[in-house]
């Protein structure tokens, strides 16, 4: 009897081992998991933080647009976007600018930035982010639209317009699509 309740007593404490084995796989795996979501979510170290900040920074600016556009920040009476990162950034008398200083003057964070209208202003702009040194500085090109939508691209392209989103050139990537 005794020998069969030690058999028991080793069975019992073999699955207790197992479990608490189990447990800590689990744990591990867990951590792993979270540990990688983690390095995915910040920014890559070089130019990734630079390409991170440039869309956001293009980001900023579709925002300012809009603000400026409809509420007539540059007083003509009519409602229309501006093709100037200057007037974006410095307001009016009893205005608030709607970009930091640094960003209106066209280059923040490796990326030199430009803008301009589509053909009516009152309903198109473009924005554009290009590193200031290639594949150093970042390896991306940046562009948003009116609507917000933000595209890349590997290589610099000519803008004069709005782009298509239907009818993109190529090479040129919805960023997110």
């Amino acid at each position: 009897m005794e020998e069969h309740e030690a058999d028991d007593e080793l069975t019992r404490r073999a699955s207790q081992v197992s479990a608490c084995a189990l447990a800590v796989v689990v744990l591990v795996g867990i951590t792993g998991a979270a540990w990688q979501l983690t390095l995915n979510l910040l920014p890559a170290r070089g130019s990734g933080g630079n390409e991170a900040a440039a869309i956001g920074a293009l980001k900023n600016i579709a925002n300012a647009q809009t603000l400026f556009r409809e509420g007539d920040k540059d007083q003509v009476g009519v409602l229309a976007y501006t093709g100037s990162l200057h007037l974006l950034g410095h307001a009016g008398p009893n205005q608030e600018p709607l970009i930091d200083e640094v960003l209106a003057a066209g280059i923040k964070q490796g990326y030199h930035f430009s803008m301009g209208t589509g053909r009516d202003p009152r309903f198109e702009f473009w924005a554009k982010a290009c590193p200031v040194t290639p594949r150093e500085t970042g390896s991306r090109f940046f562009y948003v639209d009116m609507a917000g939508r933000i595209y890349f691209s590997q290589f610099d392209f000519p803008v004069s317009d709005t782009l298509d989103p239907d009818n993109l050139p190529q090479g040129i990537h919805a960023l997110g699509g």
